[in-house]
């Protein structure tokens, strides 16, 4: 059976667990409260270091106890004359090393620190408390050190705090006890220390997990959700069980949830686990407070078997769960504390009219135009066009939306060029994809009498704000591209000319596209024209698209807009190893087009039928209508097995015969014994 923690703590370590919720409402503190912790910088930030120090073990110990969160545990210096090598045992005369140390894991503003004495009230328990002290600080440990606060403290066990004369900046913290106690009336002879802490001017650098309001999957009396934030390792929060039952090993079944009261980006956290075992958790961070649908792997669970351990999260969101469970038996899911850092995200008022503006932005923009990052860009633009189609959009919904299309944005890569690495794709079914002109590989053939050479020039009546110009006669633009699908595509090209005269004329390195030219002129260079044209892609893959002015000169080239009309499917034959051979008259074909199949027999073979693998068709007299898809088909041969008949004479109550050759596989009649010359029954 678990056992239930009791620990009694003195009232001013439960004081210190006081929030002030103004300070965090407007970022400044008024008059210095000992017993407030809301400016304190996290402890597990801090690594705590004494020149002497009792190496002893259960309560009383190393300076680290004084940075554990526990207030039960505490730092002492050396008492024990045994062991020297911990330190002086008598500080009554050295105050250079009447001292402990926090180091901060970096410089940071500071305003002042917090001391809780050693707790009790029995003999002895006073021993090492500071009632003098004096504050100095560092950003170097081998630096210069600089006062920043002196003065006294009462003899008790409440917390202390010692403000700073200004705000510091510091890495290094040291308190020293210019006056200590001792029971046996010796001052100055030892110092102790339960927990130390300094005060940072920065609310982005304190604990945002303080005092907010926690819950948990299941919780058990007096070790509810709200011990496990409360800035003290002494209590916890511990999921609920039952006698005699084992915990639940499900890790979405135990969780623990704080609600920081708005929107923070968290950037780390700490959790203290119940004690060093085999813990497995995971962070989650959501605006959602039921994490509805959320879901976790594998590999998104971590392992650790220390007692504590800082987590990096870096998520925004209001609500932070921490799902955590035990893999050793017997262990309930537990954690003494968890605290973090981040910083509040101001939600900025976005407008409609804001976020109309960026998605009229990205559409006037192309795919091709960018080599990576438009998929991203184009499902912001889809999901903020889903906030504007709402009558009155949430505020939060605008500003998400903006804030994902300026993201996507940032993520865009431009184009410059179409090369083989990175090539222009052509569309598929339903697609329209633009061939901006300029992105293609220029060549420019020089003639006599030319003035400019083949160049891009930039002039806002073209799409992309360029176009080709100076399209002279054996001038050639390249394009690298990649077809998916081999067919028919619809190109719009996009054009200025001056020259009624004026040619669009293509080819493809390797005939891959059936080569074509269209006119392409107009008698005023100022009038933006377009015209429509087929391109005819025989082979799907990649290619080389070369358009090359004749000589009446191409126009000025903004773009193509080609969108796929007719997809061609390809048409297999596949011939058997004997019995002859057969063809389509066509190697690839669109969806209604007519195909029409030739058998061509071997000697001593006979076509029997076609065979279909692959598409849905019927054949008939050897043609089929294409399908939308690709077709396999194989021609059947039957070897011939022919019979002689000899020939008989005519009598006067008998026809004759000549002599000839029956097959009884195909049921025809040949004159000759390799079955070569087919004759009708009739002429036998």
């Amino acid at each position: 059976m678990k056992k239930v923690v009791s620990l009694v703590l003195s009232a001013a370590m439960v004081a210190s667990l006081a929030i002030s919720v103004s300070a965090f409402a407007t970022g400044t503190q008024g008059a210095a409260d000992a017993t407030d912790g809301t400016w304190d910088y996290p402890w597990y930030k801090t690594t705590a270091t004494a020149p002497s120090a009792y190496a002893g073990t259960g309560n009383e110990g190393p300076a680290s106890y004084a940075a554990d969160g526990n207030g039960a545990t505490y730092w002492h210096s050396n008492w024990d004359t045994n062991h020297p090598e911990n330190g002086s045992v008598d500080l009554s005369g050295d105050l250079d090393n009447r001292y402990i140390q926090l180091e901060l894991d970096q410089v940071v503003e500071l305003k002042g620190l917090r001391y809780l004495p050693r707790q009790g009230n029995a003999q002895g328990t006073q021993n090492g408390r500071a009632t003098e002290y004096q504050v100095k600080v560092s950003t170097e440990e081998n630096g210069t050190w600089t006062e920043v606060a002196s003065g006294t403290w009462e003899s008790n066990t409440d917390w202390k705090i010692a403000e700073f004369e200004t705000p510091a900046q510091a890495k290094y913290v040291r308190l020293y006890g210019v006056h200590t106690e001792n029971d046996n009336g010796s001052a100055n002879m030892y110092m102790s220390c339960a927990e130390l802490r300094v005060q940072t001017t920065q609310a982005e650098k304190t604990n945002i997990f303080l005092g907010k309001t926690a819950s948990a999957s299941t919780q058990l009396t007096n070790q509810e959700a709200d011990k496990a934030n409360d800035g003290d390792t002494t209590t916890q929060w511990c999921a609920n069980w039952e006698s005699h039952t084992s915990p639940n090993k499900d890790l979405n079944a135990n969780w623990w949830q704080v609600d920081l009261g708005g929107i923070y980006h968290v950037e780390q956290l700490n959790l203290v686990f119940e004690q060093s075992s085999t813990w497995q958790y995971h962070v989650a961070v959501s605006d959602d407070a039921e994490f509805t649908d959320y879901t976790f792997d594998d590999a998104a669970i971590t392992t650790e078997t220390a007692a504590k351990t800082t987590v990096d999260v870096n998520q925004a969101g209001r609500y932070v769960r921490v799902y955590v469970k035990s893999t050793v038996d017997g262990r309930w899911p537990c954690l003494r504390e968890v605290s973090g850092t981040g910083t509040v995200v101001t939600t900025p008022e976005v407008t409609k009219e804001e976020v109309q503006a960026l998605v009229d932005e990205a559409n006037a923009k192309h795919a091709e135009w960018y080599k990576s990052g438009w998929d991203a860009y184009a499902q912001a633009i889809a999901e903020a066009e889903e906030v504007l189609a709402e009558e009155t959009p949430a505020s939060k919904a605008l500003a998400d939306a903006k804030q994902a299309i300026e993201t996507a944005k940032e993520g865009l890569v431009k184009r410059t060029e179409y090369t083989e690495a990175d090539p222009f794709i052509f569309p598929g079914q339903g697609e329209t994809a633009t061939l901006e002109a300029e992105f293609g590989e220029l060549h420019n053939v020089v003639s006599s009498g030319e003035k400019w050479p083949i160049g891009v020039v930039q002039n806002d009546w073209a799409s992309h704000g360029e176009y080709v110009n100076c399209f002279d006669p054996g001038d050639s633009i390249v394009f690298y591209y990649n077809a998916p699908v081999a067919g028919t595509y619809s190109v719009t090209a996009t054009y200025r000319s001056g020259s009624a005269s004026n040619k669009l004329v293509w080819s493809e390195t390797d005939n891959k596209i059936t080569a074509g030219e269209q006119s392409a002129g107009n008698a005023d260079s100022n009038v933006t024209k377009t015209v429509t044209f087929e391109l005819v892609v025989n082979e799907a893959g990649e290619g080389t698209l070369v358009f090359t002015a004749p000589d009446t000169k191409s126009p000025q080239l903004d773009k193509l807009e080609i969108r796929l009309s007719k997809i061609a499917y390809s048409i297999t034959v596949n011939n058997p190893a004997k019995g002859g051979t057969a063809q389509a008259d066509v190697t690839t074909a669109a969806a209604g087009d007519t195909v029409t199949l030739t058998a061509t027999p071997a000697t001593g073979y006979h076509f029997k039928e076609w065979q279909v693998q692959d598409g849905t068709v019927t054949i008939t007299e050897n043609k089929f209508t294409m399908p939308q898809g690709n077709v396999t088909i194989t021609p059947v041969f039957e070897e011939h097995r022919v019979t002689l008949v000899a020939g008989t004479p005519a009598t006067c109550t008998e026809a004759g015969n000549i002599e000839y050759w029956h097959c009884e596989t195909c049921d025809k009649y040949y004159s000759d014994d390799a079955a070569q010359a087919e004759i009708q029954q009739e002429d036998t």
